[in-house]
This record gives structure tokens, C-alpha cells and sequence, in this order.
């Protein structure tokens, strides 16, 4: 018992706290000089002021703490082509961003790949551009647990503020997203328009948790105003979370589209197995608009081949609107119940 308790004790003795400071008076001149000092399981605190340019947490379990919070501490990305923050080395839960802004338009704001880190407390705005996929966020594979975050007036071809793709597993509680954009094409070819999920797009063979969280003003230009989920195999659920004048231009869904209709289910054949459940529980959708389709607040298009479970429960639609089917429920093909 004692062999335990000391090898427990020098375990966690071994942890530092490194600090950076806008002045250049803490004991690193920038956050990535700190991380490549730093060892898994080490805090570094970085006070107040713009912290220019991006960093990569390299692999490595760290908190990464703005000690005054989003409202004094700010990651600017300069216009940079490409992204703020990366985490795409393994990092896990354990690998923690908490309490920057992140802004500056033409850059996105935070990379994940094969990782699955905790983001807390950030505020994401002015991110992103036409050509971009989440236009604050993007994940491939991995997953996060992103919680009291703030996603706004962001923009992307798809997912105008996060963008989930592959086998991820995405927690989202007590957040915000407001005034999101998924623009699309704006060129000419008509078949290279999309423009789905003002808010989020999520994708792939994963799954979505979304808790206590709001949804205000996010726009799509194709489908989904706020959400577009388009899982294989996987799940969506919302609990406690409120919808409120989301809409889309051209699409369905001008809240949320859950759709399993499209030409990857054919590839994948008769016995893939394909699925999507999803479950909406104890929230609200009021003034949603599908301007050209069908489901006002929100519209389900299953497949024979990939069918969608529906459970809804304890949910309130107000004022929700669609120029053709559905003007709160649209449910197209479930093939289930």
C-alpha cells in the first residue's frame, strides 16, 4: 500500500505549470514554445493580450488555460490560410483548451484529426471562408467534448461552424451558436452547390450529443439551417436545447436534416447495414423557415437500404414554416419507425 501511494505521489508531482505572457515576462515568449518545453500531463497559463499566429499541441495531453478568460485573451490567426489550433497526433481527452477567443476571417480555428481533446469556454467568431469545411472547427475521426462554447458568425462550404467527418464521436453541452453560415458554391455549376449545415454538418459513422445548448439565426444555403446529419451507422441526440430562426434557402430542414438518401448508400449495397437514430428530447424549435422545401423546423429523409429511427419526446414546435411539405415535421422514407 505504501509502494502505491508513493508511486501515485510522484506521478502527479511530476506535472509543471508553465506561463506565457503577451509582454514576454513569463517563462516562454509564445504558446508553442511552451508546448514543445512542456510534457504530457503539464498546465500552461497563458494570461492576457492577442497571441498572433497557430500551434500544435505535437502530441502531447496538456492544458492550455487562458487565466482572464475569452474576453482578454485572444489566438488571431492573421488571415491565415489554414488553422489556428491543431490537434492530430493521438491527443486525448485530457488535451484541454480553455478560455481563448479565437478570431480573424480567412482562417479556420481549430484543427482535430484522430484526436480527442476538451475545449471549454472558447469563444470561435469571424472564422472561416466559402471554400473551407467548418468554418471554426473540423473533425476527422477522434471526436470532443466541447462544452460552454460560443460558435459565431462563422462561415464554410459546409458546416459554418463545425464540421464532423469519419468515425467521430462529438459531445456538445451548454454552448452556443449563433448567426453561422454554410455558404456553398457561388460559381456557376449548379451541381457543385451545397451549402449544408449553417451550424454544423456532421457526417460519416460516428455519433452527435448536443445538451443545453441554443441554436439562433444560423443559415444554410442547401440544407439544414442549423444542423445537417448525414451519419451511417451512427446517432444524434438533443436534449434540452432550444432552435430558435435558423433557416435554409433551397433545402430541407430549416432547423435540421437528417438524411440517409444519397449515392454512398448505394455503393455500400443491400447488407451494409446502414442506420441513423436519432432522439430529440425536451427542446423547443420556434420560427425555423425552409424558404424553398419541405420541413419548417425539421425534415427526415430516410432510404430502404439506410433507415431512420425517430423518437422525439417532450418537444415544443412554434412558428416554424416551409414553402412546400411539413411545416414543422417533414418525414420522407423512414422505413422504420
Amino acid at each position: 500500500m505504501l509502494t502505491v501511494s508513493t508511486l501515485f505521489f510522484l506521478s502527479t508531482a511530476t506535472a509543471a505549470t508553465h506561463s506565457v505572457e503577451a509582454d514576454g515576462s513569463g517563462g516562454f515568449a509564445s504558446i508553442q514554445a511552451a508546448i514543445d518545453a512542456a510534457s504530457a500531463g503539464d498546465t500552461i497559463e497563458v494570461g492576457p493580450g492577442t497571441f498572433a499566429g497557430s500551434f500544435d499541441f505535437s502530441g502531447k495531453d496538456l492544458s492550455i488555460i487562458a487565466t482572464d478568460g475569452p474576453s482578454a485573451t485572444m489566438l488571431d490567426g492573421e488571415g491565415l490560410v489554414g488553422f489556428v489550433v491543431h490537434l492530430d497526433n493521438g491527443e486525448s481527452v485530457s488535451a484541454v483548451l480553455e478560455g481563448f477567443t479565437i478570431e480573424n476571417a480567412w482562417s479556420q480555428g481549430i484543427s482535430i484529426i484522430g484526436a480527442s481533446p476538451t475545449l471549454t469556454n472558447l469563444v470561435l467568431t469571424g472564422m472561416g471562408d466559402d471554400n473551407s469545411l467548418g468554418g471554426a472547427v473540423s473533425i476527422v475521426d477522434g471526436g470532443a467534448t466541447i462544452s460552454s462554447c460560443t460558435f459565431s458568425e462563422n462561415r464554410a462550404y459546409d458546416g459554418g461552424g463545425l464540421h464532423i467527418a469519419g468515425t467521430a464521436h462529438v459531445v456538445i453541452e451548454d454552448s452556443v451558436f449563433s448567426d453561422n453560415k454554410a455558404v456553398g458554391y457561388t460559381g456557376e455549376d449548379a451541381d457543385e452547390t451545397t451549402g449544408d449545415g449553417g451550424a454544423i454538418r456532421v457526417g460519416g459513422w460516428g455519433s452527435l450529443r448536443v445538451s443545453d445548448s441554443t441554436f439562433t439565426g444560423n443559415t444554410a444555403y442547401d440544407d439544414g439551417g442549423a444542423i445537417l446529419s448525414q451519419t451511417h451507422g451512427g446517432s444524434v441526440m438533443i436534449t434540452r436545447s432550444v432552435f430558435e430562426d435558423n433557416n435554409n434557402t433551397v433545402g430541407r430542414g430549416g432547423a435540421v436534416y437528417f438524411v440517409m438518401d444519397n449515392d454512398e448508400l448505394a455503393a455500400l449495397g443491400e447488407d451494409a447495414g446502414v442506420h441513423e437514430n436519432v432522439s430529440i428530447v425536451g427542446s423547443t424549435f420556434e420560427g425555423n423557415k425552409a424558404l424553398s422545401d419541405d420541413g419548417g423546423a425539421i425534415a427526415f429523409d430516410g432510404d430502404s437500404i439506410g433507415p431512420i429511427t425517430v423518437n422525439i419526446e417532450d418537444t415544443t414546435f412554434t412558428y416554424n414554416w416551409s414553402s412546400r411539405d411539413g411545416g414543422a415535421l417533414f418525414a420522407y422514407q423512414l422505413y422504420s419507425t
